[in-house]
């Protein structure tokens, strides 16, 4: 082994981070033809979207289950990708978000713009007050959102230079009377979606921030941020690999989701934005380990030097 390869593999061990270059479970045959065949793509696009470094989902996984293939999201998604007008992404804001208890908005506009590519923008906040109306459900005294409420009012201000609007918010949100709540929405054909992160602060369940949790709180949303930009592309929930596009129903779903995506959510974002892979991964590498995010940046380094090597 080289000593520089040396180096890497004693640092992996030593985050406590292990990452297991052979997996308890081999990828599923299904899992393996939903990314499509390679042949004629360069060869280091090849190797990024070799199956072998990604955990197939349990059998046993409520979500695992036959999904969307590249070639499907090819044909559907044939008129959902960015074209060089429309390649903005928009945040935006709405109600509250206090310092010390929100997501810093500038480290949510970067962890978008490195994950997709693309020019990201925030907007400037908008109240809740006045602008719509929160609902409540009547088994709980909490305030909620609906969010086809929200739908209703970022259509009218999606601008022809945005690829999709995406209102992110430390309230409460849920689809309609008779749910709980969701963490995100997105209305694909309309190019709006909405996030909330309200659920992601232990304060949400009356409990108190300890050590540690500004920076679990700011990766909750980071995780749920992209899943729900990632949606307006036509992206699908994933239901072959352990990937961010996993669907989650509650918080432990969410928790075990990594920020990264699988070979072929991988693949159908290439297709949508067009990146180059190398340069991709090297600007996550930085910005996870800006945000401490450990275990995202270690994979990443993983995944870089291999497709480096």
């Amino acid at each position: 082994m080289k000593k520089k390869s040396l180096i890497i593999y004693l640092a992996l061990i030593a985050t406590g981070v292990w990452l297991r270059l052979v997996f308890d479970r081999e990828p599923t045959a299904a899992g393996v033809d939903a990314i499509g065949s390679r042949e004629g793509l360069p060869e280091v696009m090849k190797r990024a979207l070799d199956p072998v470094d990604f955990q197939p989902l349990a059998p046993n996984d409520p979500r695992s289950r036959p999904g969307e293939t590249f070639e499907h999201f090819v044909t559907v998604n044939a008129d959902r990708r960015p074209t060089g007008v429309r390649r903005k992404i928009l945040l935006q804001p709405l109600g509250r978000f206090p310092p010390g208890r929100s997501p810093d908005l500038a480290i949510m506009e970067e962890c978008v713009e490195v994950f997709f590519g693309l020019e990201v923008e925030v907007l400037t906040p908008l109240p809740i007050e006045g602008v719509i109306e929160p609902r409540s459900d009547p088994d709980k005294p909490r305030r909620q959102l609906l969010t086809w409420d929200v739908f209703e009012l970022l259509k009218p201000r999606l601008p022809d230079n945005a690829f999709c609007l995406v209102a992110i918010t430390m309230e409460d949100i849920f689809p309609g009377f008779g749910y709980n709540y969701v963490f995100a929405q997105a209305k694909v054909p309309d190019r709006v979606g909405v996030v909330g992160f309200a659920r992601f602060d232990p304060t949400f369940y009356g409990q108190p921030r300890g050590p540690g949790d500004d920076k679990l709180f700011l990766l909750r949303s980071c995780k749920m941020l992209t899943r729900g930009v990632g949606r307006l592309f036509g992206i699908k929930p994933c239901t072959h690999y352990h990937c961010g596009m996993n669907g989650s129903s509650n918080l432990r779903q969410s928790d075990a989701a990594p920020l990264y995506l699988c070979p072929v959510c991988l693949r159908k974002l290439h297709h949508s934005v067009g990146f180059d892979v190398i340069e991709r991964y090297a600007n996550l590498l930085r910005f996870y380990r800006e945000q401490g995010f450990e275990q995202a940046a270690s994979w990443v380094a993983f995944r870089l030097k291999k497709l480096k090597d």
